[in-house]
């Protein structure tokens, strides 16, 4: 495993580190081993420290100007499912901004935006809190390397027909980002993880600032929001100009990054050896062209990288579009495999329905030993409270989504350490329990309902992603099936990849 959090913005001028700190090992540092008591130290918080009384840090993943990345277990569901795989990513304020009223405020605002994200090339920020008085997210943990890292074994970069994958998911990620009023404000390699199975994912959405048009009608102009340029949190060698300047946030200064970063994937280096865009406006800087790289595609890339925000490409797809050319119906996804297999052969294929056995029937066996152990003394009591738990889960997740909030009804329904799912499926790894086999069929049927609601709305990119947290656990369940080739049709085989990435 990699450092998947590995922050590098750049700390603010006058600060007392000039530099960020960042740590590359995969060591764990205890309090014993620092000499740090409980509550002190660096960020407050040190490995074998139990967060909200549940999660365990065991794990330092990285650390910068804008805190510290650990990963941890959710002690919760290791016992009470006695599963050792429970794992998070917590990131920590560091003290510098936790210090700061103004970050800490408008940062929770910014994190309680972020927990509404839900795409597959977002990761997915599943809570907020304080520990003894820093702020810290709880993320999804994930397998693969930061993007930096990646093309540190690619010196010389990526043919463009390898780059389009990566290149495809930043700019999907950016844009739906965008498509929320938000603007990103430090995209950069490390703020890019591709993971083991291919699929790219945007970190680090903590300085994300609201563009000045999504407030218009939503908010007070008066309202403190968090400027990644008034803490100095941004990342010079992939700033615009206009952050430098202080301007107002607008997507064409993801942009920028954006082709920067590109850029750097196509060729191992970066367009203007790393000088911040002002300077290298001030020295009548040129990038030169990727080797390979057609004139059109890179007259593109070249309004991407452009210092004044008027020139600059205006959207992210843009980008993607311009670059993919006529490869874009024939490029294939890194991840179509393990989609597939989540999702299901059918889908691909055109075939309606599976004939032979009922999967239902199938599926539900399939959950449950043939021959299981009988049950030990208190056991019968333990394995009750897990199928009260699925059934709480369940009508929270059907209350949350009947409220608008489909991310947490899905993290709800399958997504975070406790779930309903997981509890139903628990109690039938150990005997065969009827209750619980109405309530995995109760979930399926759960996200049918939630899946023809949302196309009935015309809103077939949720409605498939719906379908995908269903299919992820039956991949043979009809309805499903038949919602999701409704909804795909027409659709790409890489969007339907993407969305099918849950």
């Amino acid at each position: 495993m990699a450092d998947a959090f590995d922050d590098k913005t750049l700390p603010a001028s006058g600060s007392a580190s000039s530099q960020a700190t960042t740590r590359h090992d995969n060591s764990a540092i205890t309090r014993a081993e620092a000499n740090i008591p409980p509550g002190d130290g660096e960020g407050g918080v040190c490995i074998g420290d139990v967060i909200s009384g549940r999660y365990e840090l065991t794990r330092l993943l990285g650390e910068g100007g804008m805190g510290r990345v650990f990963q941890a277990t959710d002690l919760l569901y290791t016992r009470e499912f006695e599963d050792r795989h429970a794992e998070v990513a917590i990131k920590f304020l560091g003290i510098r901004f936790a210090a700061h009223d103004v970050a800490r405020m408008a940062l929770q605002r910014e994190a309680r935006k972020c927990q509404q994200l839900s795409h597959p090339n977002v990761v997915r920020v599943l809570y907020f809190d304080l520990h003894e008085g820093l702020p810290y997210m709880i993320m999804e943990f994930m397998r693969g390397l930061p993007l930096d890292d990646f093309l540190r074994r690619h010196p010389r970069g990526l043919p463009l027909a390898k780059a389009l994958p990566l290149i495809e998911g930043m700019c999907s990620g950016l844009d739906y980002i965008h498509r929320q009023g938000l603007v990103h404000s430090d995209f950069k390699p490390n703020n890019v993880f591709v993971s083991d199975d291919g699929v790219v994912k945007i970190l680090d959405l903590g300085i994300a600032r609201a563009r000045e048009d999504s407030l218009e009608g939503v908010q007070s102009r008066a309202e403190t929001r968090f400027d990644a340029s008034q803490l100095g949190a941004l990342t010079p060698s992939y700033a615009s100009c206009e952050m430098f300047e202080g301007q107002s946030p607008d997507p064409r200064d993801d942009v920028y990054a954006l082709a920067c970063v590109c850029y750097e994937v196509l060729t191992g280096r970066h367009p203007f050896k790393r000088l911040p865009a002002p300077r290298a406006r001030g020295e009548g800087r040129r990038a030169e062209r990727p080797a390979g790289l057609g004139a059109r595609r890179w007259r593109v890339l070249q309004r991407g990288l452009s210092f004044t925000r008027k020139d600059r490409l205006a959207s992210a797809p843009l980008l993607y579009e311009a670059l993919a050319g006529q490869r874009d119906r024939q490029r294939l996804w890194l991840v179509a495999g393990s989609v597939l297999a989540a999702a299901g052969v059918a889908l691909w294929l055109g075939l309606r329905y599976l004939q032979g056995p009922d999967p239902d029937q199938v599926f539900l066996d399939s959950l449950t030993p043939a021959n299981p152990a009988p049950l030990q003394v208190g056991e019968a009591a333990r394995l009750q409270s897990w199928l009260e738990q699925g059934q709480v889960y369940l009508e929270i997740a059907q209350q949350e989504f009947a409220g608008g909030d489909l991310v947490s009804a899905l993290h709800i329904m399958d997504g975070g350490a406790d779930n309903a799912y997981r509890a139903f499926s628990s109690v039938l790894g150990r005997q065969d329990s009827a209750a619980a086999r109405a309530g995995v069929m109760a979930m399926l049927d759960t996200y049918h309902d939630w899946a023809r609601q949302a196309a009935a709305q015309g809103d077939r990119e949720k409605a498939l992603l719906i379908t995908c947290h269903g299919l992820k656990i039956h991949s043979r369940h009809r309805a499903l099936l038949a919602v999701a080739e409704a909804a795909s049709e027409g659709m790409s085989e890489a969007r339907i990849a993407q969305l099918n990435d849950c």
